[in-house]
């Protein structure tokens, strides 16, 4: 059964329960003093509770591993040598 990562409790998990997580990766609108794209990390709720303006998702910013879980799911921030943006 799919449940919201968000609004799940411990007592509420069984086998076969998949929990599911809507990330978003906003590149940032300034590149950093190295002349980087840089990058902001998002996890929201699904389904969405709210859209921003541009229609998407929102959510809480990942700070903790945010360049690991970018790289990995979003490949191109390897390829683009993308930072974190420092000010998020």
């Amino acid at each position: 059964m799919l449940k919201n990562f968000y609004t799940v409790r411990a007592a509420e998990l069984g086998p076969g329960d998949e929990l599911v997580v809507t990330v978003k990766l906003l590149v940032g609108r300034y590149k950093d003093p190295k002349g980087h794209l840089t990058y902001r990390l998002y996890r929201c709720a699904w389904p969405a509770d709210s859209l921003g303006d541009s229609g998407t998702p929102q959510g809480s910013a990942c700070t903790t591993n945010a360049r690991e879980i970018a790289e990995a799911l979003f490949p191109v921030v390897g390829m683009a040598n993308m930072r974190p943006d420092p000010t998020a």
